[in-house]
């Protein structure tokens, strides 16, 4: 983190799973906390940390706080338990209790989620994992409505090449408009392109 700051990078914080490669020969911490409570009291004090200096800490003033990520590659919904070892509303749950105890705390940073594995079924209608994540984003949105919780921005991932991702961004603004949340940020924070791009100047750029 200090590292980051030091050369002028804004730290990016994921509160919350730490993702194990080898996942399929081991995960660890993937299972829902047995107390949300707890659990967003300790996210809470790890922003001490590194925005308040708490316990010999840092006053890095970090703005984006992204809870969890990729919580529907669970087994149900993906085959593994690599990032979520439990239902959609368990996740739903946890980002209701610690979003708002984290508006609350510190009103001026900004919490969102949840890292979604993104919108393939878009252009792959019919195939199986890329529709349940798609549901899945209808269902977490139609939760936080319901229960008010707080978001700032909406994050997602995608390996599909540019165009495809446009379309993507497009599809994701109509929604959001849908659902009311228009004004929220969205980030592409974890992306590639097409394998065939590998190693050119484009992958490059």
């Amino acid at each position: 983190m200090k590292g980051l700051v030091d050369n002028g990078i804004e730290p990016y914080y994921r509160l919350g799973i730490t993702i194990e490669n080898a996942s399929h020969i081991k995960a660890y911490r993937t299972a829902p906390p047995k107390d949300y409570e707890k659990w967003a009291r300790i996210c809470e004090h790890i922003i001490m940390h590194y925005n308040e200096g708490w316990a010999n800490g840092f006053h890095f003033n970090v703005k984006y706080w992204k809870i969890w990520n990729e919580p529907e590659s669970e087994e149900e919904y993906h085959g593994s338990t690599m990032m979520w070892d439990g239902v959609p509303e368990q996740f739903f749950r946890l980002y209701d209790v610690a979003s708002k105890h984290l508006k609350n705390r510190f009103p001026n940073i900004k919490i969102g989620g949840y890292g979604s594995c993104g919108f393939y079924a878009l252009h792959r209608p019919g195939a199986e994992r890329p529709e349940i994540w798609l549901d899945y984003f209808h269902k977490f949105f139609k939760y936080i409505k319901e229960h008010n919780s707080p978001i700032d921005f909406f994050s997602w991932h995608s390996y599909s090449k540019t165009e495809t991702n446009i379309m993507y961004t497009k599809y994701l603004q109509e929604k959001l408009e849908e659902f009311g949340y228009s004004h929220i940020e969205t980030h592409l924070n974890e992306w590639h392109p097409v394998k065939e791009d590998k190693g050119k100047a484009h992958h490059s750029a």
